[in-house]
């Protein structure tokens, strides 16, 4: 899989892709969600965002916030049949 850079394209479809995050020193490779419409994930946060795309994340203990600083990024490689169970649901993506 190629990286696509975010000011090419961003991703057609709401969910979960890894994303290179430019920082101060060196880029970082994370996991990241990505929505079409902040505002409509959480409007009291996001209050300024409507109708904007962007990417995000969930803390249990804070809830979303907002990625910055992404330049790059490509969709999660699927996981092998053998490796899936029965795991709860914990996608804030989905």
């Amino acid at each position: 899989m190629e990286w696509t850079q975010t000011s090419h394209k961003l991703p057609r479809i709401s969910g979960r892709y890894l994303v290179l995050i430019k920082t101060a020193t060196h880029p970082i490779i994370s996991i990241s969600c990505y929505t079409k419409n902040l505002y409509e994930l959480n409007p009291h946060l996001f209050r300024d965002k409507r109708g904007r795309g962007g990417w995000y994340g969930y803390d249990g203990k804070n809830g979303y916030y907002e990625c910055t600083g992404v330049i790059g990024w490509m969709p999660l490689p699927k996981i092998p049949v053998e490796y899936k169970t029965n795991y709860q649901k914990e996608n804030c993506c989905e």
